[in-house]
C-alpha cells in the first residue's frame, strides 16, 4: 500500500477518534471488523495515533488457535509483538470461541489460570432457544472451567 493510502486511513481512524473523545468517552479500545487493523498497512496507520491518542488496548490478531502456515503464524507473532509495545493493555491470547472449545480442558483450565484470554463470539440464540455463538453451541461447561 502506498504512503497516501496509509495517510488516508490515518486521517479517517484520527476523524473517527476525535469523533468519539467529543462524545466524552475516553477508554479508547481499538478493533475492527474482519480484523483489518491486523493488515500491516492499516496497523501502521493505527500506530501513528497510538501516542497522540495513547491507546489503551489493542486487539491483538489471532492467535489462540493450532496449526495455522508458518509464514501466517511468524507475521501474527510479529504483528501481536508490535500490538503489545504500542498499547497499555492488551490480552495474552486472542481467538474465536470456536478456538477456545478445540482445546483439551486441561489445557483450558492452565490457559485460564495463566493467561489473559479474549473471545470472540457473536452470541444469539438457536432454534430451541440455546445460546449458540453463530451456530456452535456455548456449552455451560465452558463457564465452570473459566470460574464463572
Amino acid at each position: 500500500m502506498d504512503r497516501q493510502s496509509i495517510d488516508q486511513i490515518r486521517d479517517e481512524f484520527d476523524a473517527q477518534i476525535r469523533r468519539f473523545l467529543s462524545l466524552g468517552f475516553t477508554n479508547m479500545h481499538i478493533d475492527s471488523h474482519h480484523h483489518v487493523h491486523t493488515n500491516y498497512p492499516v496497523f501502521t496507520a493505527l500506530k501513528e495515533l497510538g501516542t497522540k491518542y495513547d491507546l489503551d488496548y489493542i486487539r491483538l490478531s489471532r492467535n489462540l488457535y493450532k496449526g495455522g502456515s508458518l509464514p501466517n503464524r511468524i507475521y501474527k507473532s510479529f504483528f501481536n509483538a508490535r500490538v503489545k509495545k504500542l498499547a497499555g493493555s492488551t490480552s495474552d491470547l486472542f481467538g474465536s470461541y470456536k478456538d477456545f472449545i478445540s482445546y483439551p480442558r486441561e489445557e483450558l483450565k492452565a490457559l485460564i489460570n495463566s493467561k489473559t484470554i479474549e473471545i470472540m463470539i457473536h452470541p444469539m440464540y438457536g432454534e430451541d432457544r440455546a445460546l449458540m455463538d453463530t451456530d456452535i453451541p456455548i456449552s455451560e461447561e465452558i463457564f465452570d472451567i473459566a470460574g464463572l
